[in-house]
């Protein structure tokens, strides 16, 4: 028998999607929005807990709404 299910998997237990997707995709923004910052897979896991993202977004990087949209 088959389920169609959505599998939300917020602690990356069964696909490693920080690392392997949300990651890639950030640095791929900053390329663009911030071209002189660098974070490492580390660093962006640190900010990602303290001090979340929407404060690191806001807080540390200064990005404006329009950017957040990007």
């Amino acid at each position: 028998m088959k389920y169609k299910c959505l599998v939300l998997d917020h602690d990356d237990t069964i696909v490693n999607s920080t690392a392997t997707i949300h990651y890639p995709a950030f640095i791929e923004s900053l390329k663009i929005l911030r071209p002189h910052l660098t974070l490492t897979l580390e660093e962006y896991f640190y900010y990602n807990f303290e001090p979340g993202f929407s404060a690191f977004c806001h807080d540390v990087l200064h990005l404006t709404q329009e950017e957040m949209e990007f």
